[in-house]
């Protein structure tokens, strides 16, 4: 807790937020059988459902400068 005065009222409305941030999270996850690839098919649909277009970019491959010890 904090010094400031009225910092148990900012705590508790954060906590409920947080609270309320995380049950809608679980709740997203859970229509996708918690796979993170169901999830991602399902942004990808929302997305084109939208009419908004994603951007895939090219795979990198791996320098072997940067990894140079």
């Amino acid at each position: 807790m904090s010094d400031k005065p009225g910092a148990e009222h900012v705590d508790v409305e954060e906590e409920a937020i947080v609270a309320e941030v995380r049950a809608n999270r679980e709740a997203i996850f859970a229509r996708a059988d918690h796979n993170v690839q169901n999830l991602g098919q399902q942004l990808r649909e929302r997305q084109a459902a939208a009419g908004r277009t994603g951007v895939t970019l090219p795979s990198k491959s791996p320098d072997s400068e940067s990894h140079a010890a």
